[in-house]
C-alpha cells in the first residue's frame, strides 16, 4: 500500500492472531479460530466465520506486514486489518466474473440461436475462462500491497 493510499483504522476488518515467528518488518501470524462461529448475532457480518469456511478450520497462518515495527515476541496476540474495499473487491471477482462470464455467454450463444448442446458447452467453457481470471486476478492481488493484511495492534492481557 502507497502512503497515499492510507485506509483509516475504522474501515478495517479486523481479526485476531498469535505471533509465531519474527521476521525483519514482518511477522508470521496463526489466526486464532472462535470455536461458536454459529452461536454469535453477527454470524453473517464475522470475518471469523468467512476464513473458517474458506479454510475448513485448518490453523491458517499468514506473513503479514509490520509497518510501524512494533517490538513483538511469539506468542503476542496482535489484531490483524485488512481494507474492507480491498475484501469487497476480492469478494466481487470471486463471485461475480465467473457467474457474469457464464450468463453472458449462455446468453449470447442463446441469441444467436445455437442449439442447446453448444449453449451449455459455450456456457461452461465460459466459466471455466471465469476461473482461470480468477487466479490471474489472485495472482496480481498477492502482489499489491492494499490486499494484504497489517498489524493494527497489539492486545495487552
Amino acid at each position: 500500500m502507497m502512503q497515499s493510499d492510507f485506509v483509516s483504522v475504522e474501515d478495517m476488518l479486523e481479526q485476531s492472531a498469535k505471533v509465531v515467528a519474527i521476521e525483519k518488518d514482518q511477522v508470521l501470524a496463526e489466526i486464532i479460530r472462535a470455536n461458536s462461529c454459529n452461536q454469535c448475532s453477527a454470524r453473517y457480518g464475522c470475518t471469523q466465520r468467512l476464513i473458517n469456511q474458506t479454510t475448513r478450520c485448518r490453523t491458517s497462518q499468514v506473513l503479514v506486514i509490520n509497518p510501524t515495527h512494533m517490538s513483538l515476541q511469539p506468542q503476542d496476540i496482535i489484531v490483524l486489518g485488512i481494507p474492507r474495499s480491498a475484501f469487497l473487491i476480492v469478494s466481487a471477482w470471486v463471485y461475480l466474473v465467473p457467474l457474469l462470464l457464464l450468463i453472458t455467454s449462455a446468453g449470447a450463444a442463446s441469441l444467436l440461436g445455437w442449439p442447446e448442446g453448444s449453449v451449455i458447452v459455450t456456457a461452461l467453457l465460459a466459466l471455466f475462462l471465469g476461473f482461470i481470471l480468477l487466479r490471474w486476478y489472485s495472482n496480481q492481488a498477492s502482489q499489491n500491497q492494499s490486499f494484504q493484511p497489517i498489524i493494527l495492534r497489539e492486545v495487552s492481557c
